[in-house]
């Protein structure tokens, strides 16, 4: 249960990240 955790955290975060980079690439294009 623990390594599910720890992977889904690590997912999610990666998501968040990569939005973030989208919508700054977005807005600085």
């Amino acid at each position: 249960p623990q390594a599910a955790a720890l992977s889904m955290m690590l997912a999610g975060i990666l998501s968040l990240t990569f939005m973030g980079f989208a919508g700054l690439g977005g807005a600085t294009a």
